[in-house]
């Protein structure tokens, strides 16, 4: 686990200034109880015009993925892709089913989960840059106070 952790902070201290440093589910939840650190998971497919719109226009600014990266764990599913199961709290889901679980049921979808596995909050759709950066700021206040 120390190896990840390891790995995970230098891949972020690299792309910090570039975009969005994303683990698999596997890692992030790991990491989020290791570092009692709240999780922002993306719900995303290949398919989605506005997932790619949030990945350019969004995720690549340095202000927001600094912003979103010194806060959250991020992580990233692709339902239709990802096959691997991870844990979340307690529970052992694979991508497919933790998308249904967290109310994945178009995309993009944002779920952010404290690092129990409870989920603080959740966004569904494309969001503009400084939009998104309110809700983000707004979540973070919240998962201090759970």
């Amino acid at each position: 686990m120390k190896k990840i952790l390891i790995l995970y902070l230098f891949v972020a201290g690299i792309l910090s200034a570039q975009k969005i440093t994303w683990v698999s589910a596997f890692e992030g939840f790991n990491l989020s109880e290791e570092l009692d650190k709240p999780v922002l998971v993306y719900f995303k497919t290949d398919w989605c015009g506005y997932c790619r719109q949030m990945d350019m226009e969004v995720f690549s600014d340095e202000r927001t993925a600094a912003l979103i990266d010194s806060n959250f764990i991020t992580v990233k599913i692709n339902p239709e892709k990802d096959k691997s199961p991870f844990t979340v709290g307690e529970n052992l889901f694979t991508p497919v089913q933790f998308a249904e679980a967290a109310g994945a049921t178009s995309f993009p979808y944002f779920t952010f989960l404290n690092p129990e596995g409870k989920i603080i909050a959740y966004l569904r759709g494309y969001y503009p840059k400084d939009d998104f950066e309110k809700v983000v700021k707004k979540v973070r206040e919240l998962a201090k106070d759970k």
